[in-house]
């Protein structure tokens, strides 16, 4: 009886093998290197200029001035005052600056050296404690389908 079970079971074991397909481990194909396309000035990484932001006293009586520079990798950067507000903010006479720098258009001609433009706001003797910098970029020639927008870069 038990050589019956063990040979029943058996063919049981044989029978639950023959649907089974036996896969041969064939390596996979090597892969092909595809060929990268070179880099577009779109994808190079945006330049990022560094921002200066100083308020200057002088004289007796005071008279007081803003200025603000970019220090650029290369020439024909322009730094154009937009609007600068001067308000009360948390008990401080605060100059808030708003300016545009633009930087040169594709395809232009510009020196291959560092730079730095600047801007001024004259207060006269109006009392500036604090001041807060504010750049929106543009590119020359260049018009977007969206507006650029300012960011805050310096306060002081």
């Amino acid at each position: 009886m038990r050589s019956l079970m063990i040979i029943s079971a058996m063919c049981l074991s044989l029978i639950a093998g023959c649907g089974e397909e036996q896969v041969a481990d064939t390596p996979a194909p090597p892969a092909t290197p595809t060929a990268q396309p070179p880099a577009t000035p779109a994808d190079q990484p945006e330049f990022k200029p560094e921002f200066g932001l100083e308020i200057i006293a002088t004289g007796t009586p005071k008279k007081y001035s803003v200025r603000w520079t970019a220090k650029v990798n290369t020439g024909g950067y322009k730094l154009k005052t937009d609007s600068v507000l001067v308000e009360d903010m948390m008990g401080k006479q605060t100059a808030r600056i708003y300016s545009i720098l633009e930087q040169p258009g594709p395809g232009e001609m510009v020196t291959q050296a560092t730079e730095t433009v600047e801007a001024t706001y004259d207060a006269g003797d109006k009392l500036i404690e604090a001041a807060e910098l504010s750049i929106k970029r543009e590119t020359r020639g260049v018009k977007t389908d969206f507006p650029a927008l300012y960011v805050i870069v310096k306060k002081i």
